[in-house]
């Protein structure tokens, strides 16, 4: 896998040649990785170089994170529910939210495409397999939380998180310099009295609409970055009132 550099981001601005989008654009993600490494072995401004670097990592990534054809999404889903059919499959897909792009052609599926379609549209393949029309029911906890909010009973939650990172063995580098960003909560509506409770090793937290929990040290073997914090999150039950709907509503396209 090619090495990333968060400061190279800035040559996305770069246009790519002409050969390299051809391959790109027909979802010939080889064929677009072969021709990058030829443009990669010429004398090419430094620019040009570093974009060509970023696509190949782009390449990279979507020739191992989708590969899951149609006929492999659907004898898995058949796994689960033996009555869905490839007619049923497509009117998921067209729902909107199933990951796929093209390649060479044929349309390839992002590799956890089956277990979200299973798990976003479990009442739909349900439905198909019994024929008894599905009804959503929350469960009691979940119950017992609407109920609790509506009363007002219910004023917050607060969470305790642990988050962990650590280095694949391929790609340690030990005596080198090892950045590494955790996402952290930020203060808003909804969420307040945050706490960094404990970190792995001496951490800053930025400030800022997205913040983060930052390591910076030389890499040692064995190295593992996390970061326990706590955060109260404040909910507020709002009951749908008709009599609260503006008059003034936009024409919407037919």
């Amino acid at each position: 896998m090619t090495e990333f550099n968060y400061n190279d981001l800035k040559y996305l601005s770069v246009d790519l040649p002409q050969e390299v989008k051809f391959y790109k654009f027909s979802g010939d993600f080889e064929g677009e990785l072969r021709i990058i490494d030829k443009f990669l072995k010429r004398n090419i401004p430094e620019a040009l170089r570093k974009r060509l670097m970023i696509e190949k990592i782009f390449a990279e990534g979507l020739q191992d994170n989708y590969y899951t054809s149609f006929e492999e999404l659907l004898e898995g889903l058949r796994k689960h529910y033996t009555k869905v059919t490839a007619e049923n499959l497509e009117e998921i897909i067209g729902f909107g939210n199933v990951d796929f792009i093209m390649k060479n052609g044929e349309r390839a599926f992002e590799c956890q495409a089956l277990s979200n379609i299973l798990g976003q549209h479990g009442g739909f393949l349900s439905e198909l397999e019994t024929g008894v029309k599905y009804e959503f029911k929350p469960n009691a906890f979940n119950r017992d939380i609407i109920k609790r909010m509506e009363e007002g009973t219910l004023k917050g939650c607060e969470f305790l998180v642990e988050e962990h990172m650590s280095v694949a063995p391929e790609f340690q580098r030990p005596g080198k310099k090892i950045r590494v960003w955790l996402p952290y909560p930020c203060e808003n509506g909804t969420q307040s009295d945050i706490e960094l409770v404990e970190s792995s090793h001496p951490v800053f937290i930025s400030e800022g609409p997205q913040r983060t929990a930052y390591f910076e040290k030389i890499y040692e073997p064995g190295d593992e970055f996390f970061v326990k914090f706590r955060y109260k999150n404040t909910v507020k039950f709002v009951k749908p009132d008709p009599a609260s709907v503006s008059e003034s509503q936009p024409t919407m396209p037919e």
